[in-house]
């Protein structure tokens, strides 16, 4: 709901990373390799290589415009495709729109100050989830100076009703990653 983003990943029903963004810091917990790591939201955007709040990560992985819709331009309309772009005087923002579904294709985001500083977000196998499109596969990757990394994304359990009900919590065995 705009404060909280909570990521559990793993194989064959066995959890091995949770990860918690709010607005503060993002956790993540690599069960795998028994450590932790913590980062201050501010210093995220050196991850991500882009600048992002928690409720922009939220709409990312969800397959939703970044920003409020009144703020972005049609760009192109083809009939393939339909292209929605944003420009702020730090960001330009692209998503690209299959017209016959009109869900999120992909989007891309690029740091206007450092031209080598983008995102791309890639959706595919949507699905219907509480009468909204929802893809069950997305890949971002993203590019700075120094390192380009890759997420892949496939999801098996969605939900968006529930609420949170345990607590995240670092157990006392685990060590700071460095």
């Amino acid at each position: 709901k705009d404060s909280l983003i909570w990521v559990s990943a793993g194989m064959f029903g066995i959890e091995g990373f949770r990860a918690i963004i709010n607005k503060d810091s993002v956790v993540i917990l690599n069960k795998l390799e028994k450590n932790y790591m913590v980062i201050k939201t501010k210093d995220f955007s050196g991850i991500t290589s882009t600048p992002l709040t928690v409720a922009q990560i939220q709409n990312i992985i969800i397959a939703k415009p970044i920003f409020d819709l009144k703020n972005y331009q049609i760009k192109t309309n083809t009939l393939d495709q339909l292209t929605i772009q944003y420009q702020d005087p730090k960001l330009a923002l692209n998503h690209f729109y299959k017209t016959n579904t009109l869900t999120i294709d992909s989007s891309f985001i690029i740091n206007k100050n450092k031209v080598k500083q983008w995102a791309k977000i890639r959706y595919s196998d949507y699905t219907s989830l509480n009468e909204h499109a929802f893809p069950i596969k997305a890949e971002i990757e993203s590019q700075d100076e120094q390192r380009k990394n890759i997420v892949q994304l496939n999801y098996t359990d969605v939900d968006f009703i529930s609420p949170l009900t345990f607590p995240f919590t670092i157990p006392s065995s685990y060590v700071k990653a460095k």
